[in-house]
């Protein structure tokens, strides 16, 4: 959130027209920030699916939480206050503050029939399902799904649900194979951020391409998250006193 709140200032090294190591530096580092985001979302899902007392109640105290720390922040750096800044902190859900928190909201209302659609799908098809989302944007450069660069109610809908598929389907691989599948979509996600910076200052002689993969939404910032959670699930047994197909949580870090 905090990441979020930097970049929303349009730091100038960002405005830049031409390539320089600062510039590339900056774009990986808003790349890799934006995991975030999508992180949070899809380990929020994936808590909802696995502890039925935890609903909305967490996500408000979460999202209220935040909010006030952004206004405090608002107040202290910027020297600016508005009445408004404790409305949206206070009821983020009503007032749409953030609208992927909307979509949690919404995908944690109807947690059960989610959980039964994901797991009539079936593994195959729900992870295919996944990346098919993730990639007909990235192909095609279309917003397809109102995902608004991960800004929208749709997109923190879509991460909710893959946390509850990950909660049906998650197959526990060993700590040290996760972190490397993990580190290596983070160096994908850059390497393919600093092709698109040159890709775009051949083509188009500026940089309005190189944001082409910058987004909470796409196919790098999602795998790389999801990846994230499965690795940070071996290092927090957050349901240690859950069964997952059997197996406990527990038994996979043997």
């Amino acid at each position: 959130m905090v990441c979020n709140f930097f970049w929303k200032t349009s730091p100038e090294v960002l405005s830049a027209q031409t390539i320089s190591a600062k510039y590339e530096l900056a774009i990986i580092l808003k790349q890799f920030t934006g995991v975030a985001i999508p992180f949070i979302l899809i380990a929020l899902g994936y808590i909802f699916a696995n502890y039925d007392g935890v609903r909305i109640r967490l996500l408000w105290m979460v999202s209220v939480t935040t909010g006030l720390l952004l206004a405090v922040v608002m107040v202290v750096v910027y020297k600016v206050f508005n009445i408004s800044f404790i409305y949206d902190a206070v009821m983020p859900v009503l007032r749409n503050t953030y609208a992927p928190v909307t979509g949690v909201a919404i995908g944690a209302v109807f947690l059960p029939a989610i959980k039964r659609f994901v797991a009539d799908m079936g593994k195959r098809a729900f992870y295919g399902a996944t990346i098919l989302v993730l990639v007909v944007p990235a192909v095609f450069n279309k917003d397809v799904f109102l995902f608004n660069g991960g800004n929208s109610l749709w997109f923190g809908f879509y991460c909710f649900i893959i946390g509850v598929g990950l909660f049906e389907y998650h197959q526990r691989r060993g700590l040290i194979y996760t972190g490397l599948q993990t580190t290596l979509m983070i160096l994908m996600g850059a390497l393919a951020t600093v092709l698109m910076t040159h890709i775009s200052s051949v083509n188009y002689d500026d940089m309005s391409a190189s944001v082409r993969f910058v987004s909470y939404s796409s196919i790098f910032s999602v795998l790389t998250a999801i990846s994230a959670v499965q690795f940070f699930l071996l290092l927090v047994p957050i349901d240690e006193h859950a069964t997952f197909h059997g197996t406990s949580q527990l038994d996979s870090l043997v």
